[in-house]
């Protein structure tokens, strides 16, 4: 797949071209279940409301990493097929095991041409945000959806905190995410991104999702322990920043003192209109 990101919980490396920000390592892993339990409530509401009766249906579920957001998909839905892709086998192979059948999975690059067609639903949380170009990638995943077909988006449009290391945090990750050409914020970027391709918009809107402090503060430690040193390298910060950020973080993790964190969800309908 989630910043937050999909990936998703449920986010996904494109093994060619995008680089996923956290990489899929023990330590992302263990992220991941973190960010789909924080995730997952308002993901499963929302989901619920838009998708309707699809127990007869095909869904792709895209850069599923280790397979969080199809075991929800599974839940929700109840699809006769259910299908997650990512580039990562670690994470593949984790999914296969946490989810048997009828649920399956493949690695492949979901900047390309899609294993299957003729899908009812795809779905994808915190993936855009880790591609270069989502306009590309939108109009990859068309050409899988059915006559009628829908694409869920959930993407992050900004993220909030009171509190000036989390504040600072986020800067960090954003200009680090830049540097590789992708956008923490990339929910702003979503509507016209889909404008420019051959989906209908049936619905856009935002929701803001009241985060515990102390449960981003979780996820965010275990971020800089994935690209810390990579992005002191580069010169995105300074050893003594990160390590500064880090102890403050343990802290909010430990007493978040009430604090939360807002995090603004773009989230759309897309349809491939019949022909």
């Amino acid at each position: 797949m989630s910043q937050p990101g999909s990936r998703a919980d449920d986010m996904s490396q494109n093994a060619t071209r995008d680089r996923y920000t956290f990489g899929d390592t023990d330590v992302a892993a263990h992220r991941l279940r973190l960010l789909a339990a924080v995730y997952e409530p308002s993901s499963r509401a929302w989901i619920t409301a838009r998708a309707g009766d699809l127990r007869d249906a095909r869904v792709i579920d895209l850069g599923c990493g280790p397979g969080h957001t199809t075991r929800m998909l599974g839940d929700v839905l109840a699809p006769a097929s259910l299908l997650g892709l990512d580039a990562s086998p670690r994470y593949v192979r984790a999914a296969r095991e946490a989810m048997p059948e009828p649920a399956r999975f493949e690695v492949h690059d979901v900047t390309t041409a899609l294993p299957e067609r003729d899908a009812d639903l795809l779905y994808c949380r915190f993936l855009l945000t880790h591609l270069g170009d989502p306009r590309a990638a939108l109009d990859v995943w068309y050409d899988a959806a059915r006559d009628g077909g829908a694409l869920l988006v959930e993407e992050v449009e900004e993220l909030r905190a009171t509190d000036p290391m989390l504040r600072r945090y986020y800067e960090i990750v954003a200009a680090m995410q830049a540097h590789h050409r992708q956008s923490l914020q990339v929910g702003r970027l979503l509507d016209a991104a889909a404008g420019a391709t051959r989906w209908t918009t049936v619905r856009s809107e935002t929701a803001t999702i009241a985060l515990p402090a102390s449960r981003m503060a979780m996820l965010h430690a275990l971020n800089l322990a994935t690209w810390g040193e990579a992005e002191i390298a580069r010169g995105a910060c300074e050893a003594r920043e990160v390590a500064d950020i880090a102890a403050r973080l343990r802290a909010i993790a430990e007493d978040d003192e009430g604090l939360i964190v807002e995090c603004e969800m773009r989230r759309m309908e897309l349809r491939r209109a019949p022909r």
